[in-house]
């Protein structure tokens, strides 16, 4: 994520720079890939989970979806062992960005 930890601030043109970029890995997505999909049991990680799982329906993408309360490294752990193409944390994970890149 351009190396930005929770301190810095980003600037506006950093911010749609960085969604620019993963719009463009968005579409990019091959429909071959297994997706895994978590989303945090809150309202806000239920309504993106279900927002993404549409979308990845309405394309016919090969996924699945969890929605789970925290990260930890239990957690990350097991997801070690999934096999998965890409995985999408929805409203999660920014306490565990750096062992999430390194998976």
């Amino acid at each position: 994520m351009n190396g930005h930890t929770r301190e810095e601030k980003y600037t506006k043109l950093d911010f749609l720079n960085l969604v620019s970029d993963n719009l463009n890995k968005f579409i990019q997505l091959n429909k071959n890939n297994y997706i895994k999909i978590i989303g945090h049991i809150d309202c806000d990680g239920i309504s993106s989970t279900a927002i993404i799982v549409k979308a990845f329906e309405r394309e016919d993408f090969r996924f699945s979806v969890s929605n789970i309360k925290q990260i930890d490294m239990k957690i990350l752990n097991e997801l070690s062992k999934e096999n998965f193409d890409i995985l999408f944390l929805l409203d999660l994970g920014s306490d565990y960005i750096k062992e999430i890149e390194e998976r």
